[in-house]
């Protein structure tokens, strides 16, 4: 296939990989490590050879020094034994043991140079120049230690003690003053910190750079290596792959490679395709399409297009091709997946085809179909069965339960029936009672079918729907005829019967049954003439051949013209006419009848009626139909008086609504009246109380303090035995004159204008009040916000609210319960949760509680107007209040208020 970048094993990374054979050791270890394994086993190699040098050439300055007088084998030994251990160092590292033989390197190299320093006798600046290579040897650090860079901290701490113990023993044999002493170690202790210090950044930059560098390699390799295993298997998936594709070079359109299913597909061999220009497997008409299309190609990604391509055979296929830019032998190529549609793209024709066939049925069907889930909601319907229950649209009937439009009756029948139904797939011919939207009914006959899927498992329902309301009247019409008959057809026989045997004895009375018939004819002609009903006959074209009286006499203006053989269209207007020709027309084909249908009819002069007609076939003796006949009943006057009967109830239902909004205002006015009287009275009560009360206070509280003051200045002893006594008849006059206060904020006028209402305040002040009531039997718990916050309303009929209801709350309690009040801010609103543990308050009747009048208590324990009179407060204060129960665990009471917040 295309051009591919391949991992050649003597690359460029290979050789810096590839290691002497007698490292082999290290063959698996990571890039760094085999770096500096390479760096030592060099190093070692350089450093024995140095020794040997360097040995010869201190040999020679000895032999010809005038210091030494000969060799000097402290100096030698040093370096020969130097040189075994940097073949034992060589030894370890071919063995394996690299950081063994790094730190031996190291320690050796360093004492090996010290001791050089330590037993030269050579002059001072000889010796003392020797601490270069403790320099050199220290620079090396960072390329050969791997783990602990520490050990560079040991090996500086090392040479600085050993440069200091080496002058102060050799300070008088060279000769060296203090200062020059001091200047020298100074130098050489910032050499060998500035060394070390610069070799430990190294080891750090070294370190991270050469792990980066390893892991790029590594991963390159990696790369390289999933890229050939890519390319492999690109090419086995290319002409494996059972889908056609081809690869065309972009400059010339010439295909560059195909594989064996297109080979297969378009029929052409490989040589053939390799020869083609892309455009050949085109149709003329769409080569400057392909041309304009190959010209905005991006090397994007080009998904989802369309084509026409030409088989071997001629034949025009249409494909969908999906193609992405390549490069292939060095050319710049598209690689192009192939599929053919060209099937897909017939059976799609196809489907549209039948689906619009299919919807025009549907559509045009003059019976209602639609199609549910297996609950019956509606998922589809048609515009005739939302005609057929007064639905102002199809689409307001999606969603909508299909159950909801049978009567009661009929919704059971069908209920019952649905087992049966899923069972054996479908129900035909099922009548029900259907319920229109406007809520009037009619008959009507439904078809259901189960649709399931492939494995039988049913998913839908799908029904037609047939009004037959028509039919039922006929056919309750037709049942009446037929009873009738039968009775006529059995009374007739017996006459008959009776006839004959009378025929047989008396052959004179056959005179006398003639005479009979001409009279019932007579009787007919008589009915044709007074019957109130207009009645006439019509041959198979609608002409009239016979009418009644009553019909002559309908026709008003129209008398003087011949009705006989004339039609509707001579007498009315085409509204009329034409509808009622076609309606006969009807009924000669099919046979059956229409009952009570009404008709607007409107004449040619002008006059409009309106009437109630049954028309039914006429038939000869032989059963025959040979025209119809029809009975017209004039409704005008009831069509009149029913208009005028909407008119007038319209009117009588304005008046209705209102006298109740009247009577609604009237009781509201009732109310309040009710309640200004009661407060009013309670007021005047309970000023009087107040002052009748806080005078005999006034004593009491007057006679303890003098009582005091006289057990201080003269029984001061007593004073402890009688001090509770004293507390206990203060808290009594305390709690009196609270309960006095309590009861004059309830009894505040309600025609006060409305005052900044502190809501905490008044619930203790209600607590107060009712606490005969509380105690022993009720426990308070209040859990009030600490938000800073007002009220603008009268405090008065504040209390009246919260009186009312937690004395309902106590009322509810039989023994022994809780009351809790709880209040809170949200937003603009105090929300105060009043909640007990009595007996609660049942569903049904928990939204009456706040009616004028309505009590659930005893005759004469209540008027029913607390609540009520408690909701009409909070709304005029622009509040809310709601209750929420449960029989038998208690009731919430839910006041909202709008606050002022306290301004800071």
């Amino acid at each position: 296939m295309g051009d591919t970048i391949t991992l050649n094993p003597s690359s460029i990374f290979d050789k810096k990989r590839k290691l002497p054979k007698n490292l082999g050791k290290y063959e698996n270890a990571d890039f760094a490590i085999k770096q500096r394994v390479r760096f030592v086993y060099n190093l070692c190699i350089l450093i024995m050879v140095s020794i040997i040098l360097i040995t010869l050439y201190s040999g020679y300055i000895q032999t010809i020094g005038t210091a030494y007088k000969g060799l000097y084998l402290p100096i030698l030994i040093p370096e020969i034994a130097m040189f075994g251990i940097t073949f034992l160092c060589l030894m370890l590292i071919i063995k394996g043991y690299y950081s063994i033989s790094i730190h031996l390197l190291f320690t050796s190299s360093m004492a090996t140079v010290w001791a050089v320093i330590w037993f030269d006798k050579n002059e001072a600046i000889a010796r003392l120049d020797t601490i270069v290579f403790i320099l050199t040897i220290l620079t090396m650090i960072p390329l050969l230690i791997n783990k602990y860079k520490t050990g560079i901290i040991y090996y500086l701490s090392a040479n600085i003690a050993l440069l200091v113990i080496f002058l102060l023993f050799n300070k008088e044999n060279l000769g060296l003053n203090n200062a020059s002493l001091i200047d020298y170690f100074a130098d050489n202790t910032i050499s060998l910190i500035a060394v070390c210090l610069i070799g430990y950044s190294i080891f750090n930059i070294n370190k991270r750079s050469t792990e980066q560098i390893a892991y790029d390699i590594e991963e390159k390799f990696k790369s390289e290596e999933k890229l050939k295993e890519s390319d492999k298997a690109y090419q086995y998936m290319f002409d494996k792959n059972p889908q056609p594709m081809i690869i065309y070079n972009l400059e010339d359109l010439s295909i560059l490679e195909v594989n064996s299913a297109a080979t297969k597909h378009y029929g052409y061999s490989k040589e053939e395709f390799l020869s083609f220009s892309l455009k050949d497997i085109h149709l003329k008409e769409d080569i400057q399409s392909l041309i304009d299309d190959i010209n905005n190609i991006s090397d994007a990604y080009s998904n989802r297009s369309y084509a026409r391509h030409l088989k071997k055979n001629g034949n025009i296929i249409y494909v969908e091709l999906s193609a992405h830019s390549i490069s292939y032998r060095n050319f710049k190529a598209r690689h192009v997946l192939i599929n053919d549609i060209t099937e897909r793209k017939r059976m799609n024709e196809l489907l549209q085809a039948s689906e619009l066939r299919y919807k025009t049925l549907i559509e045009t069907s003059h019976d209602g179909i639609s199609l549910m889930d297996l609950n019956w909601n509606i998922l589809f319907v048609n515009r005739r069965k939302a005609e057929m229950v007064r639905a102002s649209s199809k689409d307001s009937l999606i969603g909508a339960n299909s159950i909801m439009f049978f009567s009661e009756k009929s919704r059971l029948a069908i209920t019952d029936a649905m087992p049966k139904i899923l069972q054996q797939g479908f129900i035909d011919n099922f009548e029900a009672e259907v319920l229109r939207l406007d809520g009037t009914t009619f008959h009507a006959e439904f078809n259901l079918t189960v649709l399931k899927d492939d494995n039988g498992k049913p998913l839908n329902l799908m029904d037609t729907m047939r009004d037959i309301t028509d039919r039922k009247v006929v056919e309750t019409e037709l049942e009446h005829h037929r009873n009738h008959l039968e009775t006529l057809v059995k009374e007739r026989t017996e006459e008959l019967e009776a006839a004959y045997e009378k025929l047989v004895s008396k052959n004179e009375e056959l005179h006398k049954l003639q005479i009979e018939l001409l009279n019932e004819k007579k009787l007919i002609d008589s009915l044709m003439e007074t019957i109130p009903d207009a009645i006439y006959f019509k041959d198979l074209q609608s002409r009239f051949i016979k009418i009644s009286k009553s019909m002559y006499n309908y026709l008003g203006d129209n008398k003087n013209i011949d009705i006989i053989g004339k039609t509707d269209f001579d007498i009315f207007t085409e509204e009329h006419a034409r509808p009622a020709f076609e309606t006969e027309q009807e009924i000669i084909k099919n046979g059956k009848p229409i009952i009570n249908l009404i008709e607007k009819e409107t004449w040619k002069n002008g006059r409009i009626t309106y009437a109630s007609t049954s028309k039914m076939p006429l038939k000869n003796t032989s059963g025959v139909i040979v025209g119809t006949f029809g009975i017209s009943h004039d409704i005008t006057k009831l069509i009149e008086m029913e208009e005028e009967i909407k008119k007038q109830n319209n009117i009588l239902i304005t008046q209705r609504r209102e006298l109740e909004i009247t009577l609604n205002e009237l009781k509201k006015a009732q109310t309040n009246l009710i309640q200004s009287e009661k407060m009013a009275s309670l007021g005047i009560l309970a000023a009087g109380v107040a002052h009748e009360i806080n005078n005999p206070l006034n004593f009491i509280y007057g006679g303890i303090a003098g009582i005091e003051d006289y057990f201080n200045e003269n029984l001061k002893d007593h004073l402890n035995e009688v001090a509770p006594l004293i507390e206990g008849i203060n808290i009594g006059v305390k709690r009196a004159a609270d309960i006095v206060t309590s009861l004059n904020h309830y009894c505040r006028k309600d025609d006060l204008p409305s005052t900044i209402c502190d809501i905490h305040s008044i619930i203790d002040n209600c607590l107060v009040m009712l606490n005969n009531k509380i105690k022993n039997k009720v426990t308070i718990i209040k859990n009030y916000t600490s938000d800073d916050f007002s009220v603008l309303c009268n405090e008065g009929r504040l209390h009246q609210v919260f009186l009312n209801i937690i004395a309902n709350s106590i009322q509810s309690i039989e023994h022994n319960g809780t009351i809790t009040v709880l209040t809170h801010i949200k937003g603009e609103q105090i929300f105060i949760k009043i909640s007990d543990t009595g007996c609660g308050i049942e569903k049904e009747i928990i939204h009456k509680i706040t009616d004028p009048f309505f009590t659930t208590k005893d005759p004469g324990q209540g008027t029913g107007l607390g609540l009520s009179i408690t909701n009409n407060i909070i709304k005029e204060y622009n509040g809310t209040l709601y209750f929420e129960s449960k029989v038998g665990e208690g009731t919430e009471a839910i006041i909202t208020l709008p606050i002022i917040k306290s301004q800071i």
